[in-house]
């Protein structure tokens, strides 16, 4: 009714047992269906929840910012084969160097990763010498993140 007060427009009550029973009757279950009759109940679910780190995957080589697949330039189907080829083990990379990653921070991810190693620069020195200079390589400074996931990823960099 518009002639009551806002408040009192809407009235509404939940019968909390019933919505309860919902909850436990329907909500969080799924059923897995699989051929792998040999395989523990263990590895069945660690598969089935491993299967958006695929998705994950897939998600990153359509992201033109990281790993893209696209756009590709090219028109015989060999250097697409390559193509595909060099673009699926810049993803294999990137997670290897993600499980490294990891072990300084366990919540990055391969975009935030990526990102951050962007961040790393070498700048080349040359010393002036009145024989002949000499060139030599030294790291930029860095950020203390950056810093402790490098030294994770290259242990012998002397950092």
């Amino acid at each position: 009714n518009p002639d009551r007060p806002r408040e009192q427009r809407l009235q509404f009550s939940v019968n909390e047992k019933a919505k309860a029973k919902i909850i436990e009757g329907t909500f969080g279950r799924r059923l897995i269906i699989t051929n792998r009759h040999h395989w523990l109940n263990e590895e069945i679910l660690q598969t089935y929840f491993n299967q958006s780190l695929v998705e994950q995957g897939f998600r990153t080589l359509k992201d033109d910012n990281s790993i893209a697949i696209r756009p590709q330039f090219h028109w015989t189907n060999h250097s697409i084969t390559v193509h595909a080829f060099t673009c699926y083990l810049a993803l294999l990379l990137g997670r290897l160097l993600l499980m490294e990653a990891r072990k300084v921070d366990a919540n990055i991810s391969l975009k935030s990763l990526l990102a951050t190693l962007s961040d790393v620069r070498l700048a080349a020195m040359i010393s002036p010498s009145a024989t002949k200079p000499t060139c030599f390589y030294q790291l930029e400074k860095m950020s203390r993140t950056t810093t402790s996931i490098f030294n994770a990823l290259c242990p012998n960099s002397g950092l």
